[in-house]
């Protein structure tokens, strides 16, 4: 990871604590609203970003329709949770821990990837992800409890922000692929 990757991975995790402490202290009527207008927001932008990608460089490149797809599909998603937020706060909140327990599966599938590389940090990835896949079931089982649920979210978004400064300041290893 080079210098202002490291920095941007360091500076997201601080936004990623902020909004973690903002959705714990703050009432729930309000609370669900800034967690899906802010995951909203995060999912749309990312699929601008790919987007602006794909006409820019990636429609020549070998698998640039799939970034295509991939941008579309997350502007999809970005709009459905602002549009969720406006319509109801459960349906919001199902949305979005549908998309937490989504983050843990990928980590979990990530990790075993690692795995099969032979490297020795796919413990921490795979712990992570159960971990996420936990806070999602708990929230499901606390549904009808808006408190509980973004209380959970909100530490869980803390403990994720401080994983990513933690990775931030990892030493990265250079991985070879033998052809």
């Amino acid at each position: 990871m080079d210098k202002i990757r490291r920095f941007m991975t360091f500076f997201g995790s601080l936004i990623v604590i902020a909004i973690g402490a903002i959705i714990v202290f703050t009432p729930s009527e309000i609370g669900y609203i800034i967690v899906a207008l802010i995951i909203g927001l995060i999912i749309t932008y990312r699929g601008l970003k790919n987007l602006i990608f794909y006409f820019s460089s990636a429609r020549h490149m070998v698998g640039g329709g799939r970034i295509f797809v991939n941008s579309i599909i997350l502007i999809d998603f970005g709009s459905m949770a602002i549009a969720l937020m406006l319509q109801s706060s459960t349906l919001a909140m199902i949305y979005i821990i549908a998309l937490f327990m989504l983050l843990g599966v990928i980590d979990i599938l990530r990790s075993l990837e690692i795995k099969k590389n032979r490297s020795k940090k796919w413990i921490l990835k795979f712990i992570k992800g159960l971990l996420i896949i936990g806070v999602g079931v708990v929230c499901i089982i606390n549904i009808e409890s808006k408190d509980v649920m973004l209380l959970v979210l909100g530490i869980a978004w803390m403990v994720e922000g401080i994983t990513g400064i933690i990775s931030a300041f990892n030493k990265s290893a250079v991985v070879y692929i033998p052809q």
